[in-house]
């Protein structure tokens, strides 16, 4: 329902989900996504930061959606380029006709359609999964053109419901429940999954968000790391760049694959001789549900053809 909702982190975890039963592809759309389809073989190879780094100096942007979900998720994956998105949520220009048909032309069984904000390829699907912020107003779901993705909707999946008062909760799964009484609701938290050993590591913390800052800290010194330096500035590159400055007596940086990871974090790393360790976001219940389930079945009637 809009702009960093968790949209790439869930679509990953959807993905890896369905990897037990199927063998999906992710199509993409974005505005940094390429102007043709591009093919990310991400079972295949390892997407090394040297890699990352060198798609961004031919002049791509590495850190797009297409890249993340290939490193988080080791799926097949295809990038597009779309532009402006519609009242609807039907974008002004895209490639994803393209990208549909490069799709539907691989052996894989399954096609995860990725949205980008509040715009999704206009396609009519057999499953949707409709992701939504805890923190975003209560307009987005119940006004606009909020009933139509809802009504849509298989499941719906809240992000960042670890944030907000249990009041607020209530009234998201009752705007949900008036429009769709069937979507199947689930409050999660995002939890970030280190792509890379952080055990005893002094750790340089560079996210977009400051506020999930201070959880992705504490969630990485549980897991043995130790992190000594941190930034919320990776999509704000002048001030990205006066803090990794600052940084000093780290291993490695953790960073998530999004804004100037590649082209500032990770190059000003590899220069400096310092490890990268990419961060996933991972979806995790809060509300006693479980989400790897419902995703699971859902992937499963569409196999099935019961829908």
């Amino acid at each position: 329902t809009g702009k960093r909702v968790g949209k790439t982190a869930v679509s990953g975890f959807i993905a890896r989900t369905l990897k037990e039963i199927a063998s999906p592809v992710i199509v993409t759309m974005g505005r940094g996504g390429p102007p043709e389809p591009e093919l990310i073989e991400g079972d295949r190879f390892e997407i090394t930061p040297e890699f990352l780094v060198k798609l961004a100096e031919s002049g791509k942007h590495a850190a797009s959606d297409h890249f993340e979900d290939a490193l988080t998720s080791r799926v097949t994956t295809i990038g597009c380029r779309r532009c402006g998105g519609g009242m609807a949520g039907f974008s002004f220009f895209d490639v994803i006709d393209e990208g549909i048909k490069l799709a539907e032309s691989l052996p894989n069984d399954l096609i995860i359609l990725e949205g980008s904000g509040a715009t999704f390829p206009a396609y009519r699907a057999d499953g949707y999964i409709l992701i939504t912020s805890a923190k975003g107003k209560l307009d987005f779901i119940r006004g606009y053109f909020g009933p139509f993705r809802v009504s849509l909707a298989d499941i719906v999946v809240v992000t960042m419901a670890d944030s907000v008062s249990e009041g607020r909760l209530r009234a998201i799964k009752e705007a949900v429940r008036s429009i769709n009484p069937d979507a199947d609701v689930h409050l999660t938290a995002l939890r970030s999954r280190p792509l890379g050993d952080v055990l005893g590591k002094r750790l340089g913390l560079v996210m977009t968000s400051a506020d999930a800052l201070p959880r992705a800290g504490e969630w990485l010194e549980k897991l043995g790391a130790e992190v000594v330096c941190a930034s919320a500035n990776l999509s704000r590159r002048g001030l990205l760049l006066r803090d990794l400055q600052a940084f000093s007596g780290i291993d490695a940086v953790a960073v998530e694959l999004k804004a100037a990871a590649v082209d500032v974090v990770t190059r000003w790393a590899l220069e400096n001789g310092i490890e990268v360790i990419y961060l996933d976001n991972e979806p995790v219940n809060v509300d006693g549900k479980d989400l790897r389930e419902a995703v699971l079945k859902l992937g499963r009637s569409i196999l099935e053809g019961g829908r």
